[in-house]
């Protein structure tokens, strides 16, 4: 028989079904997506499964990211195992069952067209219950100021993986701050540092988990 526990550790090892090539030792044996059918079968609340199971399985690996001690493979696996959770769950959750934590704009600055650390913030956030608004990569200052307006998010992230689009971070902050978007902007990248982020007026993630973090603390009571 399943378990949450069981769950949890499964997307926190990456593994999505029964024809899941990784981990190895696992090889043939269920994944996530059909110990969640199970639970569901038996009766089990899906909302219990979500809070419960898939929720802390990808907290637990983003941590261990955080922490150097796993990497972007796992990280994309662990991310592919919750989304298959989550498709089974949704077509038994009934509308308002989930509650949102808020949103969150995501984009690369203008300039620059590396989205892969970007699109890994979203995996996790969304993960954690954040809806995502992603606007891409390469975004233009006023994109980002549009976008705030019109979707009125409760923190911003910038990312930027060259030294030569850092400024811009500092344009696009000035940018939302002189159109009144006072929500917390969250900055990340290698070329980063909290001290740069400390001179824009944002919050520096060093990584993934270190958004959720950051937004943990900033903003325990959004949603």
């Amino acid at each position: 028989m399943a378990t949450l526990e069981q769950i949890a550790s499964l997307v926190e090892q990456g593994k999505t079904d029964a024809a899941s090539k990784y981990p190895r030792g696992l090889i043939g044996q269920p994944g996530v997506r059909e110990c969640v059918r199970e639970l569901i079968a038996e009766g089990m609340d899906p909302l219990r499964i979500l809070n419960e199971a898939l929720t802390p399985g990808i907290r637990a690996l983003g941590k261990k990211f955080s922490e150097g001690t796993v990497f972007v493979p796992e990280l994309l696996l662990a991310a592919k195992a919750m989304k298959a959770g989550v498709e089974e769950v949704m077509p038994h959750l009934q509308a308002g069952d989930i509650k949102t934590r808020g949103t969150v704009l995501l984009g690369t600055v203008q300039g620059d067209i590396h989205d892969i650390g970007k699109n890994l913030v979203k995996m996790l956030l969304e993960g954690v219950g954040w809806k995502i608004v992603d606007l891409g990569a390469n975004v233009p200052s006023a994109n980002f100021v549009a976008s705030a307006l019109e979707h009125k998010p409760d923190a911003i992230g910038l990312s930027a993986l060259l030294t030569t689009t850092m400024e811009t971070m500092r344009d696009v902050v000035k940018q939302l701050r002189d159109a009144e978007v006072n929500v917390p902007v969250l900055v990340g990248g290698a070329p980063l540092s909290h001290a740069f982020a400390s001179e824009i007026n944002a919050h520096y993630g060093e990584d993934p988990q270190a958004a959720i973090d950051i937004l943990d603390r900033l903003l325990p009571d959004a949603g």
